[in-house]
């Protein structure tokens, strides 16, 4: 037991869930790989890209329990990120192929890792012992 007052429930909004959805399209693209490519080689595919989108999903649904996401400068985070996650989820099907999808792919995840260390950042600011996970 903590000696920590328990905070009330926090109610999810609709960006989380809109940021959320983009998810749900990604892990679609994903089942795609494997009808592209039915082999022992495909899943094996689909199931790195899978590992790599619910890594990117859960560090924001972690990012979203910590953070005040009403707040400005989150929000404009967290709807950049949205945007650069549906990128990448709309290139994911390229991602293993030399054309410019992948490029795309990753350029997009990379982005999404940064905007979602910025919104956590931005969000934990002034919380020093959270600030420090963060970094």
């Amino acid at each position: 037991m903590t000696d920590e007052p328990q905070s009330e429930a926090k109610r999810t909004g609709f960006l989380e869930l809109f940021c959320d959805l983009v998810y749900v399209d990604a892990v679609t693209q994903v089942t795609s790989l494997i009808s592209i490519d039915p082999t022992p080689r495909g899943f094996l595919r689909a199931a790195l890209m899978f590992g790599i989108v619910w890594w990117a999903w859960s560090a924001y649904a972690w990012m979203a329990n910590v953070v005040a996401v009403e707040a400005l400068g989150v929000r404009i985070v967290l709807v950049t990120a949205s945007a650069a996650s549906f990128i990448m989820a709309f290139a994911l099907p390229g991602a293993f192929t030399i054309t410019s999808d992948a490029r795309w792919f990753a350029t997009a995840l990379f982005a999404v890792r940064i905007w979602q260390i910025a919104a956590h950042y931005t969000g934990v600011r002034g919380r020093p012992h959270l600030e420090r996970a963060v970094l």
